[in-house]
C-alpha cells in the first residue's frame, strides 16, 4: 500500500508509514483468494468418484444409456464371417 502523505510504498501489515510516521489507512478484510491447486486437486477427486461409482454401476450389471447390451454389440467373429473369413 502506498502512503497517502508521501506516496512511499509500505508492507500491507504496516500501520504507520516508515519514511514519514503518517498512520496509513486501514483497509477492509479482503476476500481470500482460492488457491487454484486446490480447486484442481477438488476436481480430481470428483473426477475419481465419478470414475469409480460407473465402475461400480458397471460391475453390478447396470446398463449405461450410451452402451449397447451385449446382445447387440457385433463380436469379432461376426466380423470375420461378414467378410467371408471365418
Amino acid at each position: 500500500m502506498n502512503c497517502p502523505n508521501c506516496g512511499v510504498y509500505n508492507p500491507e501489515d504496516r500501520e504507520t508509514c516508515w519514511r514519514c510516521g503518517e498512520p496509513l489507512p486501514q483497509q477492509e478484510e479482503s476476500k481470500k483468494r482460492r488457491n487454484p491447486q486446490a480447486r484442481a486437486r477438488s476436481w480430481l477427486y470428483i473426477g475419481i468418484a465419478v470414475f469409480i461409482i460407473f465402475t461400480l454401476l458397471q460391475m453390478c450389471g447396470f446398463q449405461l444409456p450410451w452402451q449397447q447390451s451385449i446382445e447387440q454389440q457385433p463380436s469379432g467373429l461376426l466380423w470375420l464371417s461378414a467378410f467371408g473369413l471365418g
